[in-house]
């Protein structure tokens, strides 16, 4: 089902625009989630200086991380908030046109985040009210006592992040229309994101390893491709700029 076939005329607009701000933060909390995992993998690795970036940069992802989770499940401040549960009830009230709210509707409830009663009363709940206090008191304000321990589980925001794409994706009819070619008929496909980015930033945070002064150079073979492309000159200049670097 396209969404020009299923949303009121009227309500395209603004359908498209909420999808799109909900699609990005989605996005991006996944991207945030990898990173922080990534980085949380190093716990058995002794800090090094060479290594305080990747410290101050987890803290930041963390912070972006409570702010993005805060917008889009648990934002009702305002009458312009919008987060994943209000864009539902929208979809469900007034966007979706009479033939189809039935059918959506079914699709919507056999969701794990709505189906799932136990986890909305008690994970969930627990959750929003972390989630919120740290945004509120800390992220928001950046007043939260040092010495004050309220801790948010990593693997619990995951659990509502892959919920709240499955989700989204129900609330998403053939976005192919205002989004690149790269997206399924039925959707953006976060399992593939959740995937591609997870190994993506291991890469990275593996790679930011290697700049440490403990490695003393660095024996890479350029894909034969690539070489004599403009990329492929520019890896093979900073292979060679890291090892004079490192040489005695």
């Amino acid at each position: 089902m396209k969404h020009t076939e299923v949303i009121k005329p009227e309500y395209i607009d603004e359908y498209v625009e909420t999808h799109r701000m909900l699609y990005r933060t989605l996005s991006i909390m996944i991207s945030d989630v990898n990173f922080i995992k990534a980085c949380v993998d190093l716990n058995d690795v002794e800090l090094h200086h060479d290594w305080i970036s990747l410290k101050y940069l987890h803290g930041v992802v963390f912070e972006d991380l409570i702010m993005r989770t805060y917008k889009a499940f648990f934002d009702n401040k305002g009458t312009d908030a919008t987060n994943l549960f209000k864009f539902k009830n929208s979809v469900k009230g007034k966007y979706l046109k009479p033939e189809y709210v039935d059918r959506v509707k079914v699709d919507i409830a056999t969701s794990r985040l709505e189906a799932d009663k136990e986890y909305k009363k008690t994970r969930l709940e627990d959750l929003s009210k972390n989630i919120i206090y740290l945004h509120d008191k800390y992220v928001g304000h950046g007043i939260l006592n040092a010495k004050e321990e309220f801790k948010v589980n990593l693997s619990d925001i995951k659990e509502l992040l892959e919920y709240g794409c499955e989700l989204f994706q129900r609330l998403s009819f053939e976005p192919k229309g205002f989004y690149d070619p790269l997206l399924e008929s039925d959707g953006y496909d976060f399992s593939r994101e959740f995937s591609y980015t997870e190994k993506s930033l291991s890469d990275f945070i593996r790679y930011t390893m290697l700049s440490s002064s403990y490695v003393k150079s660095i024996d890479c073979v350029i894909d034969e491709d690539c070489k004599e492309f403009a990329v492929g000159k520019k890896l093979q200049r900073m292979i060679d700029d890291i090892n004079e670097s490192k040489s005695p």
